[in-house]
């Protein structure tokens, strides 16, 4: 694999982007956590139930399950393997 290419590269790439369901994330899903639709944390889904995030400065960063905090909103980035 060389690489990964986000679609609509050059412009536009916001439409591009797609709220998704917040029950299953595919892997390179962003995860946000916060409550009432107001972002606190952000991950990247890993699948399987897992999210990669930064913890803080003494656990930096970690695998956690997908729901260790509330999930407010998911973000599907679709991409293209080159």
């Amino acid at each position: 694999m060389q690489g990964v290419k986000l679609c609509g590269q050059g412009g536009g790439e916001q439409e591009q982007f797609c709220q998704a369901e917040p029950g299953s994330p595919g892997p390179g899903s962003i995860v946000f956590y916060g409550k009432d639709q107001m972002p606190e944390h952000v991950a990247i889904s890993l699948g399987d139930g897992k999210v990669v995030h930064a913890s803080n400065a003494r656990e930096g960063v970690k695998i956690s399950p997908l729901r260790y905090r509330e999930i407010c909103k998911v973000i599907d980035i679709p991409y293209q393997i080159r």
